[in-house]
């Protein structure tokens, strides 16, 4: 049995349909799911968004699960309000999080998944997010990846990458993206996983 948890609010409700493209695609292995994704948490720990402080306890609660699979994605709302003006805090704060679950599940597969890339949508925000999300974030995601030896899933550029070539897969603000968008998501990390599974 393989038991994933997603860190993500994203990911997390596509829990259930990553587990049924993963259980189509493998006769041999059984999956279990848990959501410990919070909408708009950041990885940033000093601010009130923060997922290891959250009133909501998901992260406790997401620690002390047992689970063979971690999945995570942060950055789009660490970038928000330009709180990646300086990068080490995001970077010292996400690989503080990976090891805090490592501490307790040393034998834990981690995988990153570089965030979807921020279309210009109508609102001026985006601009400040573009830049930091679809500049900047790739490439810190993995160093990230590297320096703590996670596995990374690319839904960055499953997404249009910087080119921004499938606006098709957002809703009108160019951040979230809508059903055709979370469908490739799943498809993504699914594919991803099912490639480090077999």
């Amino acid at each position: 049995m393989v038991a994933l948890v997603a860190i993500s609010q994203e990911l997390a409700t596509l829990l259930d349909c990553i587990k049924s493209i993963l259980q189509s695609m493998s006769t041999n292995d059984t999956f279990t799911v848990f959501n410990a994704g919070l909408g708009g948490a950041t990885a940033l720990e000093n601010i009130p968004n923060s997922y290891r402080n959250s009133d909501y306890h998901k992260y406790t609660l997401s620690v002390a699960n047992t689970f063979s699979i971690l999945i995570i994605q942060f950055g789009t709302n660490d970038a928000a309000r330009n709180r990646m003006a300086d990068e080490s805090f995001f970077i010292n704060d996400y690989e503080n999080l990976i090891q805090s679950y490592r501490d307790v599940h040393p034998n834990l597969i981690i995988f990153l998944s570089i965030p979807p890339p921020v279309y210009l949508g109508p609102q001026p925000i985006n601009k400040i997010y573009s830049i930091a999300v679809n500049e900047r974030l790739p490439n810190i995601i993995k160093s990230i990846s590297v320096e703590t030896n996670c596995r990374l899933i690319d839904v960055f550029n499953a997404l249009g990458g910087k080119n921004l070539t499938k606006p098709q897969c957002f809703t009108e603000d160019g951040i979230h993206p809508n059903d055709l968008g979370y469908n490739l998501i799943a498809e993504t990390v699914a594919a991803r996983m099912y490639s480090f599974l077999i």
